[in-house]
């Protein structure tokens, strides 16, 4: 979502559509809540669930399913041409937005990824204490 960010900003640069800012709002929540649902989603996955590999697996596959479920419906609904339109998009921005963009978007996965399991590993080990 950053990356579509970036390219919308390049595209718009200041002016304020309403239908460009509603865009915006999803992006952003895309961005930032999505990662802490799918892992508060995880942690109580594990908590309601017996610790078995079947289990496990099968609510790993299910967050999953959750976490690729837009990047699917964007498939399916975007036509052949749109995609080429995107791609056309991306490729006008300037080496330099492009490069800073995916910085951005590198780091920021990783903090937020070890931020999250971060904050899992913690739930699960203090999960006794929690729980009467």
């Amino acid at each position: 979502s950053i990356i579509e960010e970036a390219v919308m900003d390049h595209h718009l640069d200041g002016t304020i559509i309403i239908p460009a800012e509603i865009l915006r709002i999803a992006l952003r929540a895309r961005r930032y809540i999505k990662p802490w649902s799918i892992t508060g989603v995880a942690a109580i996955l594990i908590v309601m669930d017996q610790l078995s590999a079947k289990n496990i697996t099968l609510n790993l596959l299910a967050v999953t399913m959750f976490d690729e479920v837009d990047n699917v419906v964007a498939a399916l609904l975007l036509t052949e041409s749109q995609a080429c339109k995107i791609d056309m998009l991306v490729e006008n921005m300037s080496d330099s937005e492009r490069n800073n963009t995916a910085r951005l978007s590198f780091f920021w996965t990783r903090l937020q990824g070890f931020f999250s399991i971060a904050f899992l590993i913690m739930f699960i080990y203090f999960i006794e204490e929690l729980t009467p």
